[in-house]
């Protein structure tokens, strides 16, 4: 299940185009995906979705289990390696690489840092 929270907007400007990218960039950091707006006769309403990545999500996105894994592991660590995915899933070094390229084609968040000895993937 998401959890969202809605924000009443209690002002009504023409350049609501500027007001909805002050919105988008002031809760950018608490939010994965941008704010859907919409109003009724009480006033303009912002419903921002928390963190979208959990294993749910993920899981819609058609990951496997141990891509779900090791995205969730990438998100509390900050990073994730090669090798830190063959350990978290015990699999082959062929299979974590095939995975993590499935990763990173089929989620644009996930981002790859070439290194010397290896390739370091974040979020």
């Amino acid at each position: 299940m998401s959890v969202s929270c809605a924000h009443r907007v209690t002002w009504i400007s023409p350049a609501a185009s500027t007001h909805r990218s002050w919105f988008i960039s002031k809760y950018f950091r608490i939010t994965v995906v941008a704010p859907t707006f919409y109003y009724q006769t009480s006033g303009i309403w912002a419903v921002f979705q928390k963190d979208i990545l959990n294993e749910e999500y993920l899981q819609t996105l058609g990951f496997n289990h141990r891509q779900v894994k090791a995205v969730l592991y990438a998100k509390e660590k900050g990073k994730l390696t090669n090798k830190e995915h063959q350990k978290l899933n015990n699999t082959p070094c062929i299979t974590a690489t095939c995975e993590l390229i499935e990763l990173v084609n089929g989620f644009a968040v996930l981002k790859v840092s070439e290194a010397a000895a290896g390739t370091l993937y974040h979020l």
